[in-house]
């Protein structure tokens, strides 16, 4: 179970290189300079929105058996 979690895990992570959130922060820094607080901003939102998915996964979470974790993962995947 912790195996197939971690490789969708790496999946999702995977999908995630280059994406339409990296080439925003990207064009806001090349138009508005290197600025730390956009970079603290970006962490800042991140961090956040990783704890509200992280929360409402383990809600989910406890409320699923097992056959329907296997099936999420696989449909992840």
């Amino acid at each position: 179970m912790t195996a197939s979690l971690f490789l969708a895990l790496a999946a999702v992570l995977l999908t995630g290189l280059g994406g339409r959130d990296q080439l925003l922060v990207a064009r806001l820094s090349h138009r508005l300079g290197a600025r730390p607080l956009l970079l603290g901003v970006g962490v800042a939102v991140s961090a956040i929105s990783a704890a509200g998915m992280a929360w409402a996964g383990a809600r989910i979470g406890g409320q699923l058996s097992d056959s329907a974790e296997t099936m999420l993962v696989a449909i992840a995947l």
